[in-house]
């Protein structure tokens, strides 16, 4: 039974009047310890109320038992609807890795302008009935009951009731929600989004009374002294609150300590050709292997703190300068991708100079790995359809962190693919060449022709560490490898 079953049927068997003794315990310290179980209880009572029920009457008829259960669930509740006229009218809900330039809030959130410079927020709206996600790095303003201002940054927000709803401001544009999941994003370019995963919401530019409506699926770009600019919807981009709290079980449980102690190991595996963790140095747009970032941006990666690379405009892409020559392959890679209108996305794509056995690695627009070497020709039959690619979607992991891994074997002519550290498939290739790893790119290559990689490779989405093995891993070692890095363990 989910959280939300488990709510309702405590609601029904307590106005029902027939909760045993340990459920009216039970519910007492649901009430007592958790936000999230008091608003859909008080929800469940309100409606309750609204269709007349008479709950003193159902008292009377009750077993003396009973009547001293519901009487001190009474009290909980009466105590419970004291503390909802006086608690916050924004608070935060919980945090993850967060570290704010100053102190951190505590209490009442109105009024507040804070700048978070590591990890996640969750806030409640309670005017609005809204769960605001905040990612670092961020600055924002509580403005008033239902009214959020982002300087810099992205939100993501869930809002339950469209009567009220949650209005989200940027220097850019003003977004009024109507009931629904959206996200907006502040630039530091002076560029603002917003995107509907769900409902819908009115957009307009900052201080314009015209406003766009957008629907589920669609997204809008404000550039100062633009017209607005259709945009793909970036569904992996934005966190969701529901994110939330297993990103802080992990972060609790000391997940990136076993993360970081696996990549020390790793990087004792004499196998090891390249390992990027997409660490940002200082003043810099350099990355490991030499790499050098064109266009992509910095942005959080999967544990608070910790820096990845986002891929969204044409010209998003990174460099690197990778070496090694193999009979056997391992590639593993954390990514969060979107769904685009057109092209593949490319993971890594060596250089068409290095001849033949140079790596490409891509997902198709159906979400499928593929894995290929220059001039290998297919085994089944010619043409680009044929190269060995992974027969589950990645997409069906959309707005979470997700582990792809793909291996190749010249000498058994075999490639496998993993997503999430389970096996998915095995392809037969022909001709066994060696693997070959050289000048490389990561992302869009619509100004990067040079890479010879056919159609224009769309990649939009966030990259979280890139690893390359001259050996296939088993599937004991990718699983592992997986774990080891899992941000929601």
């Amino acid at each position: 039974m989910n959280a939300h079953d488990e709510t309702f049927e405590l609601a029904r068997r307590y106005v029902e009047g027939s909760p045993t003794a340990e459920e009216t315990r039970a519910l007492e310290a649901a009430l007592r310890s958790d936000a999230a179980f008091r608003r859909e209880f008080m929800r469940y009572l309100q409606v309750d109320a609204a269709l007349g029920r008479a709950m003193p009457a159902k008292v009377l008829r009750f077993p003396v038992a009973l009547r001293w259960a519901l009487a001190a669930a009474a009290a909980i509740v009466a105590a419970l609807l004291v503390w909802q006229a006086q608690r916050p009218a924004v608070e935060m809900v919980r945090g993850v890795g967060q570290r704010f330039a100053r102190a951190e809030p505590a209490g009442e959130w109105l009024g507040r302008s804070c700048e978070l410079e590591a990890g996640w927020v969750e806030l409640s709206f309670r005017q609005a009935e809204a769960s605001v996600v905040i990612e670092a790095p961020a600055r924002f303003s509580i403005e008033g009951a239902n009214t959020l201002r982002i300087e810099r940054g992205r939100v993501t927000a869930h809002v339950r009731n469209g009567r009220q709803g949650l209005r989200v401001l940027t220097p850019q544009i003003d977004v009024r929600d109507l009931g629904t999941r959206f996200a907006v994003e502040a630039r530091d370019d002076k560029r603002s989004e917003v995107h509907v995963f769900e409902g819908k919401v009115e957009a307009g530019r900052a201080g314009s009374p015209q406003r766009e409506l957008l629907t589920a699926n669609e997204a809008l770009r404000f550039a100062t002294a633009r017209a607005p600019e259709s945009r793909d919807v970036r569904t992996g981009t934005f966190f969701q609150p529901e994110e939330m709290q297993p990103l802080a079980a992990a972060l609790r449980a000391g997940q990136p300590g076993r993360w970081e102690r696996a990549v020390a190991a790793l990087k004792n595996d004499p196998a090891l050709l390249a390992w990027i963790g997409f660490e940002r140095q200082p003043a810099s747009d350099r990355i490991e292997h030499g790499g050098e970032v064109r266009g992509a941006r910095w942005v959080q990666g999967r544990f608070a703190g910790k820096s990845a690379l986002e891929f969204v405009d044409a010209e998003d892409h990174a460099l690197l300068n990778l070496e090694g020559r193999a009979r056997a392959l391992t590639l593993m890679s954390w990514v969060r991708l979107d769904r685009v209108s057109a092209g593949r996305s490319g993971l890594l794509m060596v250089n068409a100079g290095v001849g033949s056995g140079g790596v490409l690695w891509l997902v198709d627009p159906r979400g499928r790995m593929h894995f290929a070497l220059r001039d290998q020709p297919p085994a089944e039959a010619p043409g680009d359809s044929q190269r060995p690619r992974s027969a589950v979607s990645v997409f069906g992991n959309l707005q979470v962190w997700t582990h792809l891994a793909v291996t190749y074997e010249a000498d058994a002519q075999r490639v496998r693919f993993f997503v999430n550290g389970q096996f998915d498939s095995e392809v037969h290739t022909t001709a066994g060449l060696d693997a070959v790893l050289g000048r490389a790119i990561l992302g869009n290559t619509a100004s990067t022709n040079r890479f010879g990689t056919g159609p224009y490779q769309r990649l939009s989405g966030r990259m979280d560490e890139l690893v390359a093995l001259g050996r296939a891993l088993s599937s004991a070692e990718v699983r592992q490898f997986y774990i080891s890095g899992d941000p929601y363990r």
